[in-house]
């Protein structure tokens, strides 16, 4: 979760300082000079005074397909839609942020998607809405025990907590949904 916490402040600064960019992603230096040089090597940033992103599509593009490969790594449940607001109003008292499909279509005034990512940051706390809310087969709604800093450049909007713009292009090119990011430039 670390390399997303380096896309993430590169995806939503688009130009940043070595030393801002290890400060703001709170990871070592190694470890943000190991990412950066990858990041170059791929031809998605430049690194001069400041490592800044090349072409916004391609990078949003690249983390979200890196994304894939970290959700493999995490712990999350799957809930039912049919429990929404339920659901809603029971997040709306933690400590969370919101992504995916019903977020997208939040921004763009049409009727909720399909697909709800909640990412909330202390492990009593999903197991807490584990027990209330998971249902067997699937759901749309993705409860995921996350890395705190995926706050990072997230805001209110309708009364939710919803992530950067940046980290949700991410998420749904993740889910493996169209998304139109033109509007990230």
């Amino acid at each position: 979760m670390e390399k997303e916490r380096i896309y993430r402040v590169l995806g939503i600064k688009r130009k940043i300082s070595f030393k801002d960019l290890v400060k703001e992603s709170n990871t070592s230096k190694s470890y943000v000079s190991k990412i950066v040089n990858k990041l170059v090597k791929n031809n998605l940033v430049l690194k001069k005074d400041q490592i800044e992103i090349i072409d916004l599509k391609e990078f949003i593009k690249f983390w979200g397909i890196e994304k894939r490969n970290i959700l493999k790594r995490t712990n999350y449940f799957l809930t039912d839609i049919l429990f929404l607001e339920d659901f809603l109003s029971e997040i709306s008292k933690k400590d969370y942020v919101i992504s995916g499909q019903f977020v997208e279509n939040l921004i763009s005034k049409q009727s909720p998607g399909n697909s709800l990512w909640v990412y909330v940051f202390d492990k009593e706390i999903y197991i807490e809405l584990l027990k209330e809310f998971k249902k067997k087969g699937s759901g749309r709604i993705k409860v995921i025990l996350y890395d705190y800093h995926i706050k990072y450049g997230s805001f209110l909007l309708q009364g939710y907590r919803i992530v950067a713009l940046e980290q949700l292009a991410a998420d749904l090119i993740a889910e493996g949904i169209f998304t139109d990011i033109s509007f990230l430039s």
